[in-house]
C-alpha cells in the first residue's frame, strides 16, 4: 500500500521562540506542503540540541513522517540544528541536502548546513531534514524536494522501489499536478517534445531554470494608500504576464471577533508619511525578490466586517519567490507602516493600538 506524506514543521528560532519575531518560513513551509501531503504538526522551538530533539520526537509521535526543521543551520554558536540531528538519526541520506545545495539559486546555501536522514522512535520511522530559516531558502528547498517526498514516505514503510523509467514519470507527475504553469513554460522554452523522457527530463533538470524572455527586474505597479475600497482584481491583473509561472495573493479582512470579542468595524488611522513608507517597504522587498511584479494597496477609513483592508499580488517564474514575497511583504507592512486602528466592538466599547 503507497504511504502519503505526514508533514511535520518546527521552526528552530531563539527570538520566534520567545515571540520577539513573528516565524514566517513554518507558515510558508505549511502552506506548501499541505499541495504535497497533509501536515500533522507545526512547533516553534528555541536554538539548542535537546529542544530540537524534543520537538522530532513529538512530531513522528504525532504521525510524521517527513519532519521539516528550518533555521539553526548556520556557523553561528546557537546554530545547532545539524548537531541536533546527527544525534537521532539512525542512518543518513546526504543525497538530500547534496541536491539541494546543488539546485540552489543563492551562493549563502553553501554555507548551510543541511543534513537528512532516517529517525526511529516509538517503532516508528521518519525521514528528518533541516532547511535554512529564511523563508525563501525554504521555499526553495522544499520546491527542489518535491518529486522525491511520496516516494520518501512509501519507503519509509518498505515499499516496492520504483525502477527505471517508470521511477521518474511517477515524480513528474506528482510534481506536475503543483507545478503546472512552470513545467509547460520550461518545455516551451527548451524545446523538449512532449514523451515520457522529455516530461521527466525536464522536471528534475529545467523546472528552475530561467528562459531568455524572463525578465530581471521586480516592478512595482501598485503601492497604494487609499480610502478607497481594495478591489483584488486590480491588484491579479497587474501583475499578470505571460512570463510568470506563479501568481500568489493575499487579502487580508476585517474578522468579526477580537481576543474573544466581537468586532463591528474598524478606523484605520494613516500617518501622513503611509504612502511613502509603504513605497519604500514594497521597493526594498522586491529588490531581493526575484519576482516579475508586486501589487499592494493599504486601506484607510472605516472598514466593516468583511471589508479588505490589506491586499497583495506577486507574480513570478516559479512559486517559490513569490510565497516568500507574499509572505515578507505581510509581515513588514504589518511591523512598519505608519497605520493607526480603533475597533468599535459590538457591546459599544472601542480600543485603539499603535501600528498594525
Amino acid at each position: 500500500m503507497t504511504i502519503s506524506p505526514a508533514f511535520a514543521v518546527i521552526t528552530v528560532s531563539d527570538r520566534a521562540a520567545r515571540g520577539e519575531y513573528p516565524d514566517r518560513s513554518g507558515p510558508l513551509a505549511q502552506e506548501m506542503l499541505r499541495e504535497l501531503g497533509e501536515v500533522v504538526s507545526y512547533d516553534v522551538v528555541p536554538d539548542g540540541v535537546d529542544s530540537v530533539q524534543q520537538a522530532v520526537y513529538q512530531a513522528i509521535d504525532a504521525g510524521a513522517n517527513v519532519v521539516i526543521t528550518s533555521g539553526g543551520t548556520g556557523i553561528t554558536t546557537r546554530d545547532q540544528t545539524p548537531q541536533a540531528l546527527e544525534g537521532i538519526i539512525k542512518y543518513e541520506i546526504p543525497g538530500i541536502p547534496a541536491l539541494i545545495r546543488e539546485k540552489s539559486k543563492v551562493i549563502t546555501a553553501a554555507l548551510t548546513r543541511c543534513i537528512a536522514g532516517v529517525v526511529e522512535h516509538n517503532d516508528k520511522r521518519a525521514m528528518a531534514i533541516c532547511l535554512p530559516g529564511s523563508p525563501s531558502g525554504v521555499a526553495e528547498a522544499i520546491d527542489i524536494m518535491s518529486p522525491l517526498l511520496d516516494h520518501i514516505a512509501d519507503q519509509l514503510n518498505d515499499g516496492d522501489h520504483v525502477r527505471g523509467h517508470a521511477h521518474g514519470h511517477k515524480h513528474h507527475g506528482h510534481a506536475h499536478k503543483h507545478h503546472d504553469h512552470d513545467h509547460r513554460h520550461g518545455h516551451k522554452h527548451a524545446g523538449h517534445k512532449h514523451d515520457d523522457h522529455a516530461h521527466t527530463h525536464a522536471t528534475y533538470e529545467l523546472q528552475n531554470l530561467r528562459t531568455s524572455t524572463e525578465c530581471t527586474a521586480t516592478e512595482v505597479m501598485i503601492a497604494r494608500v487609499s480610502e478607497d475600497p481594495i478591489d483584488m482584481d486590480e491588484l491579479n491583473e497587474a501583475v499578470r504576464m505571460d512570463v510568470a509561472g506563479a501568481e500568489v495573493s493575499f487579502c487580508g479582512r476585517v474578522r468579526n471577533h477580537d481576543q474573544q470579542r466581537g468586532v463591528e468595524s474598524i478606523y484605520y488611522v494613516a500617518h501622513p508619511s503611509a504612502a511613502d513608507a509603504l513605497t519604500h517597504i514594497v521597493d526594498s522587498v522586491a529588490r531581493e525578490s526575484g519576482c516579475h511584479r508586486i501589487a499592494v494597496a493599504h486601506r484607510f477609513g472605516t472598514l466593516n466586517v468583511g471589508d479588505v483592508a490589506l491586499g497583495i499580488a506577486v507574480s513570478s517564474s516559479h512559486r517559490q519567490e513569490a510565497y516568500a514575497t507574499m509572505m515578507e511583504l505581510t509581515e513588514r507592512i504589518k511591523m512598519e507602516l505608519p497605520l493607526w486602528k480603533k475597533q468599535e466592538f459590538t457591546d459599544g466599547s472601542s480600543a485603539w493600538s499603535g501600528m498594525l
